[in-house]
């Protein structure tokens, strides 16, 4: 695949990730940088005939993985002024999603079910308490954070280490009094998380997803 891209589209690829690996102090694979020299000379194929793909997850991507857009942003622009063409922020999306892709070692695919993850507990939780989340909100963000790695797992089938099995217990049936609102928006997740991806939340997992969900309904009062 590398010997049908042209070596100036390779080395603008190789510079790209390799300031993403030291700005996420990451390691990728082979495999990884391959896929993204391939996309990058069809994103440059593409601009040259004219056509423009619209990104849909933009605004999730925006939103969910912020320091991999500033990235891929500042490699679209790289590629921009050394190639004297012009790439869109849509493309920066789709830069961002294969830039995720190689930090944690999983396929282009996995990266779109990541945020499309994130985006469907989000919106659940959004319509089961009728709130709109305030974005630039320290809370909401801290949320958002917690999702990725918690989406993250539930790709992977990884389940968080639990606590002691009784204090699990106690904490579980004291959050979800504390917090009725909050766990009633936890139980419509963990409905998501078992029919659409067939994925047991634990207890200790709802625990820090009630807490977050009732910090973030808090601000909104």
């Amino acid at each position: 695949m590398l010997s049908e891209i042209p070596e100036e589209v390779i080395m603008v690829a190789f510079d790209i990730l390799n300031y993403a690996k030291k700005k996420l102090d990451k390691e990728f694979n082979e495999t990884s940088f391959i896929s993204f020299a391939d996309h990058l000379y069809t994103a440059i194929q593409r601009e040259g005939k004219g056509i423009q793909m619209k990104n849909f997850l933009l605004w999730d991507i925006k939103h969910f993985f912020p320091e991999e857009l500033a990235i891929a942003r500042r490699g679209i622009q790289f590629i921009n002024e050394k190639m004297g063409i012009e790439l869109s922020d849509d493309e920066s999306g789709f830069l961002t999603l294969h830039i995720v892709n190689a930090e944690l070692d999983i396929t282009n695919e996995s990266a779109v079910s990541l945020t499309q993850m994130i985006e469907e507990i989000l919106t659940v939780i959004k319509y089961t308490l009728k709130i709109n989340f305030a974005e630039n909100d320290i809370y909401f963000q801290r949320f958002i954070t917690h999702l990725r790695f918690f989406a993250e797992r539930v790709l992977n089938a990884q389940r968080k280490e639990a606590t002691d099995e009784l204090v699990e217990n106690e904490l579980f049936i004291l959050v979800s009094k504390k917090y009725p609102e909050a766990f009633e928006a936890t139980k419509k997740v963990v409905e998501l998380l078992a029919t659409r991806w067939s994925y047991q939340v634990s207890r200790d997992e709802q625990v820090y997803i009630t807490i977050h969900i009732a910090r973030i309904i808090e601000k909104t009062k």
